[in-house]
């Protein structure tokens, strides 16, 4: 069968050029999805105060729930269409990307109703005090509208990547980006909506950013579209396995912050709450670059194993590693060195008591960014080859594991301060594993080729 230009691409263009067209792309997409809560934070951190500032942290292992039913599915049906196109399993290819959609579309729909209809009882159990509670309600009430165009958003650029057109996806999330500060300035700045604007501007940018991404997938003629194909409970169960690491990865991200914010609660009050949001918006942004890298190159990766062109998939992933190891570096020596400067534009108070807890904080946690771009690129090869198993395993370690593990014990032995070793120590465990499953990997690939 003929190889269309973006499967003869995949297959047989080179590597370094096949990186850049793929993880550019994929590093900048994913730094704008970074960007978005980071632009309400710092808006309503300037505009309304801390309390507000503090309240949206609250929201956070909502959205990241969110974010976990989208990355499971969208990162499971990338690998599975990946695949797919590289054996040229074209039904396949379309049915698995109409399955996730309407799945997707049916549990934002449910889970959106349900928010907008009991937020008050759940910001409360998310450990809202009286203080933030209003500010949270408000909040979550204004973005719960918008879920399906959140969740619809992520599996577009997850599939606009996995056709060939990572540059058209990476600008439509630019776009978002920019609008949704254009429309938080407007509705918290000028207008005055307090934290429903800002969760009300971040909605309106995602069903834009979906409108606009939508018409290319919804064409007869595309690599992949949403008109042909069928819906498969069996293709849901495997994407829904073969994302489950990525999408743990993202839910534990949610439980993290649901912990932290209780520990900081309970040691600083709103003030805690309001330094750890902070901090966790420049981690947060890192972490999104490396995991627009990771998952950038998943379609180079699953279409080169499905095709069984193994030397290709050990130089992709060997240069990824390599490209997040600098990434990393930069990452660590802009947030160890100038902490300072960057968590003073979340609060309009730079001398404030929240100030001096961050920068402490931050200069702590930024050595999390020199083995966590290593961390999640391994998650995201193992979830590229099907192998959803050890996916799970590395993402249980430095996502949820260590992390309860270090909230638990690091603050009772060094004290309040202790609890910011946590994130950092996680990936460094988690390093140290990941280096001996993919060792056990790739050892026995070179059998194999060498047979």
């Amino acid at each position: 069968m003929h190889l269309t230009k973006e499967e003869q691409l995949l297959a047989t263009g080179r590597i370094t050029a096949l990186f850049r067209k793929f993880a550019i792309p994929g590093v900048v997409g994913l730094l704008f999805i970074g960007l978005q809560p980071m632009i309400d934070g710092a808006v309503l951190g300037n505009f309304v105060g801390t309390e507000a500032l503090a309240s949206i942290n609250i929201f956070v292992p909502i959205y990241t729930f969110m974010s976990a039913l989208a990355v499971v599915v969208g990162v499971g049906c990338q690998a599975i269409v990946g695949m797919a196109l590289g054996s040229k399993d074209y039904v396949k290819a379309h049915s698995a990307f109409k399955t996730a959609f309407w799945s997707l579309l049916v549990l934002a729909l449910v889970m959106g109703c349900t928010f907008v209809l009991a937020a008050e009882p759940l910001c409360r159990f998310l450990g809202a005090n009286e203080v933030l509670l209003p500010y949270t309600v408000s909040y979550v009430r204004a973005f719960s509208l918008f879920f399906p165009f959140l969740l619809l958003t992520f599996l577009c650029d997850y599939m606009l990547k996995a056709m060939g057109r990572p540059y058209f996806a990476m600008l439509v999330l630019g776009g978002t980006v920019v609008l949704n500060l254009l429309l938080n300035l407007l509705f918290v700045g000028v207008f005055g909506w307090g934290t429903a604007g800002s969760g009300l501007a971040t909605g309106i940018a995602f069903t834009t950013g979906f409108a606009v991404m939508a018409p290319a997938l919804l064409k007869k003629n595309s690599l992949v579209s949403l008109r042909k194909g069928r819906l498969s409970f069996r293709l849901l169960g495997q994407m829904t396995y073969n994302g489950s690491s990525e999408g743990l990865s993202e839910l534990s991200a949610g439980i993290t912050v649901f912990l932290f914010n209780w520990v900081m609660m309970k040691n600083w009050g709103e003030v805690g709450v309001a330094a750890f949001t902070a901090i966790n918006y420049m981690l947060n942004l890192g972490v999104q670059m490396f995991v627009g890298l990771s998952d950038g190159i998943v379609p180079i990766l699953s279409f080169n194993y499905g095709a069984g062109h193994l030397n290709r998939v050990k130089e992709t992933l060997f240069l990824g590693f390599k490209t997040n190891a600098t990434i990393g570096i930069i990452l660590f020596c802009i947030m160890f060195f100038g902490n300072e400067f960057i968590v003073s534009q979340f609060f309009a108070d730079g001398g404030s008591h929240v100030l001096k807890i961050t920068s402490i904080g931050a200069a702590v946690c930024a050595f999390a960014f020199l083995l966590n771009g290593s961390n999640i690129l391994s998650s995201s090869f193992f979830t590229s080859l099907g192998d959803a198993r050890t996916s799970v395993l590395v993402s249980l370690q430095r996502g949820l594991l260590f992390v309860v593990l270090g909230i638990m014990i690091y603050p009772v032995i060094l004290g309040d301060n202790g609890v910011w070793l946590t994130v950092p120590l996680a990936e460094f465990f988690t390093f140290v594993s990941t280096i001996y499953l993919l060792r056990k990997r790739l050892k026995k690939w070179s059998v194999s080729i060498h047979a």
